[in-house]
């Protein structure tokens, strides 16, 4: 189905049925859902054909969704800190869930981007630890191979000290739980090897649909990486050449 660069659709989101005009073509594009969405025998069978309806869905993580297919860039940066949480992981993990019922490869690989950006750049409070909310919607809206389960299990590896082992056995999921302690038997020597594994998938989920340009700085990413390992830096400094080599997609959110 052929579709005009100006023609508009309306998504419908949200128990109170919020509508968001969006661009056809631009959609489409991006998002295997959408495309199949507007197909002549699931669009015709639909009372509109033009509105798909997405009444499950949260109208401000499907606000930060459109910004993203436009402006490419992600407001998830809150500027005051919660009650000793940062609620930012728990934003872009049910980002990461929007992305995975649309179909939308480029913006998962973009939240995860922003869930390292994230972990080590948070210019207005001090970073925490993933919390309970944002384990559970990751886990609980994902498959067991998803890269945002290894990408937690794997910040927690990097930050986490041995008395953290209480929290594991309080709140987290017994597949997190598990995760992490086959991941971390022993602290500081373990945590060489998993530095590396974190900035290798990081590496590679970003290489997923990013162009030439991201890829380059990947390989410019190993390269360094090795480089530094042998002069045994520390993986908290490997997190801050991460951050500067690949350029944020975070920005401020219009939530906070």
């Amino acid at each position: 189905m052929s579709s005009s660069l100006l023609h508009t659709i309306t998504v419908s989101v949200g128990s109170d049925s919020i509508h968001f005009p969006v661009y056809e073509a631009v959609i489409r594009k991006s998002s295997k859902f959408f495309e199949n969405a507007m197909k002549p025998e699931w669009a015709n069978a639909r009372p509109n054909p033009r509105v798909v309806d997405l009444s499950d869905e949260d109208p401000k993580v499907f606000k930060i969704y459109l910004h993203w297919v436009c402006f490419k860039t992600i407001p998830s940066v809150y500027t005051k800190e919660q009650e000793g949480w940062n609620p930012e992981y728990v934003l872009l993990s049910e980002c990461y869930i929007m992305g995975e019922k649309l179909m939308d490869i480029a913006f998962k690989n973009a939240v995860l981007n922003a869930l390292v950006d994230a972990h080590v750049n948070q210019p207005f409070y001090q970073p925490n630890y993933v919390g309970q909310r944002a384990i559970n919607i990751i886990y609980a809206g994902t498959l067991e191979s998803s890269p945002a389960r290894r990408l937690l299990v794997d910040i927690w590896v990097e930050t986490a000290g041995e008395n953290w082992v209480e929290h594991l056995t309080q709140w987290s999921s017994s597949l997190f739980r598990s995760g992490v302690l086959k991941s971390a038997p022993s602290a500081q020597m373990q945590r060489e090897r998993k530095g590396h594994e974190f900035m290798e998938r990081t590496r590679h989920g970003l290489l997923r649909g990013v162009g030439e340009r991201m890829a380059g700085k990947a390989h410019m990413l190993t390269s360094e990486w090795h480089r530094l390992r042998r002069r045994n830096v520390r993986l908290s400094q490997l997190c801050e050449i991460t951050r500067m080599l690949f350029t944020s997609n975070r920005g401020q959110t219009f939530l906070a």
